[in-house]
């Protein structure tokens, strides 16, 4: 059984279910965002599993997310205090369904999180104008696990990103001189920065002393639905 689950669709015949796991601002080590990550049991790694994924499948399990979480918010209060970080492919940003989906919620603050990828210079032209068109709605587009290889750091620079995740391999191997400049390399081409991979307090406080905005990670319990029913800010104990 999954635990702490949101909500549950269904794609191709497997059932997943969708649970949040908080984004802490470091200023405040208060609950900021969170993301939606899909689990199955009956898939050992969902991440592969979603990898060999077309970029339309992959645009409609999307689609799915932000209607689910959309419906979750409108009975709750923390619509318009949370951010929600949904991934998409790079490609979701020009699929009409999808913009006119982010239009229609633009009063969910999405951050929509894509990978790595090649890509040449008429196609950073088209995604600059898709850039334009998904920020004017008021969401946000993240770079997400950056560092894993090249294409995330010839992004960095030719994208107007929101912000930047750093991959938590990344984070777990660098020593602290070198995520301190890492973080300042990003926070120069994106307005934020978050680590990834905060298991534990040692990492929490290095997130901090390298100076990004926000840690993600198991060192925090997943949000349940109480959470969003709840009346005030939430502070996760660890």
């Amino acid at each position: 059984m999954l635990n702490n689950v949101l909500f549950k669709y269904k794609y191709r015949e497997m059932e997943f279910g969708v649970i949040a796991q908080p984004i802490i601002e470091n200023r405040t080590k208060k609950v900021s965002s969170f993301e939606l990550l899909s689990r199955s049991i009956a898939i050992d790694c969902v991440d592969s599993f979603f990898g060999t994924l077309s970029a339309s499948d992959v645009t409609k399990v999307s689609c799915i997310q932000m209607n689910q979480i959309a419906d979750l918010l409108s009975v709750s209060n923390k619509g318009d205090n949370l951010r929600v970080h949904v991934n998409i492919h790079y490609k979701t940003l020009f699929n009409a369904d999808f913009i006119k989906l982010a239009k229609k919620i633009k009063w969910v603050n999405f951050a929509f999180e894509i990978n790595g990828f090649e890509c040449d210079a008429e196609q950073l032209i088209k995604l600059k104008n898709a850039f334009k068109i998904i920020q004017s709605f008021g969401h946000e587009i993240w770079l997400d696990d950056h560092g894993v290889n090249n294409a995330t750091v010839s992004l960095l620079l030719d994208l107007p990103w929101d912000g930047v995740k750093i991959d938590k391999e990344i984070v777990w191997r660098s020593s602290q001189e070198q995520l301190c400049a890492l973080v300042h390399c990003c926070k120069c081409y994106a307005g934020k920065v978050t680590l990834e991979g905060v298991e534990d307090e040692y990492l929490q406080d290095l997130s901090v002393y390298a100076g990004s905005d926000f840690s993600q990670g198991f060192n925090w319990r997943l949000l349940n639905k109480g959470f969003f029913m709840q009346e005030s800010p939430m502070l996760l104990e660890a």
